[in-house]
């Protein structure tokens, strides 16, 4: 089966003040570009928006529900883009933020150097990015129940047997997420060096 991408843009963006989502970058929308580059490397691509309808993009985009209401969380996420996988017969998805300047490309080429396993993601010096990660569909009834007993992020996933830490390669650090417009500008600078 293709390989799996589920996008997290259901976030409020409040320190960005405007939908990190809609940043430009070049002739598109930052989602826009997550959409279109994933697609092009072979991704069938999930987005998580937490309601927020998205118009230009392309028809097979799936959008999929939070398993929880009013902005849950990014588990509450990964729960809904899980579910919506699982009936189409998919066994995993890549994760990732819309706030990122790296490509779904670059996130499976490093997470997939790793060993299988039901939850893979990317640490920098002791810091976990659980953001950026592979999760499988087996995890589902596990992360129910978490939600269901009011867990909320991502950080237990980490304890699942089993579970897999990536080195961040170094270069990326600039270029991971971004919460004000000085460091979205920041991001831009880097990226456009690189």
């Amino acid at each position: 089966m293709t390989d799996c991408l589920t996008i997290l843009c259901g976030g409020a963006s409040t320190r960005m003040g405007q939908d990190k989502a809609l940043l430009p970058l070049g002739d598109e929308s930052l989602l826009q570009r997550h959409v279109h580059m994933a697609q092009e490397a072979g991704f069938r691509v999930q987005i998580a928006a937490a309601g927020v309808d998205y118009a230009d993009l392309p028809a097979d985009i799936v959008r999929v529900q939070d398993k929880l209401p009013e902005r849950a969380g990014p588990l509450s996420a990964l729960a809904g883009a899980l579910q919506a996988l699982a009936l189409c017969g998919g066994q995993g998805t890549y994760l990732m933020p819309v706030d990122t300047l790296l490509t779904a490309a670059q996130l499976r080429d490093v997470l997939g150097k790793s060993q299988p396993a039901s939850w893979i993601t990317i640490a920098e010096r002791g810091q976990l990015h659980n953001v950026f990660a592979y999760a499988e569909v087996a995890l589902l009834p596990r992360i129910e129940q978490w939600l269901a007993g009011g867990i909320r992020a991502l950080q237990p996933l980490n304890s699942v047997q089993g579970a897999k830490l990536v080195a961040l390669p170094q270069e990326w650090s600039p270029l991971l997420g971004f919460n004000t417009p000085e460091e979205w500008q920041q991001a831009k600078e880097y990226y456009e060096r690189i």
